[in-house]
């Protein structure tokens, strides 16, 4: 990973700032395992695939900006009836610099 600027790693407040003191220009990512295993955990089973869907829909998106508009456009659907896994996405979002 030789000039990768982006470190993945779980959410845990000192090694995110750790990696931002020693890594100087390095971006927090939620892990694309973690984040839609925590919100799948908050969904009934009946609806686990169309979620997991939806979310694996902002991974494939080509730059920063689509990514975020993508993870709007699916909390904003989800909301309605999965209120908690929109408000954690959105979290997501506002905690990195890239999801």
């Amino acid at each position: 990973m030789f000039g990768c600027a982006t470190r993945r790693l779980r959410r845990h407040l000192g090694l995110k700032e750790a990696i931002e003191k020693v890594f100087l220009g390095a971006s927090w990512q939620r892990c694309r395992v973690h984040l839609p295993r925590n919100a799948l955990a908050r969904v009934p089973k009946a609806r686990a695939q169309m979620v997991a869907a939806a979310i694996k829909t902002i991974f494939v998106q080509p730059d920063t900006e689509h990514i975020h508009r993508q993870l709007a456009e699916v909390a904003g659907t989800l909301r309605p009836q999965f209120p908690d896994v929109a408000e954690q996405l959105e979290l997501a979002e506002e905690s990195s610099q890239a999801v």
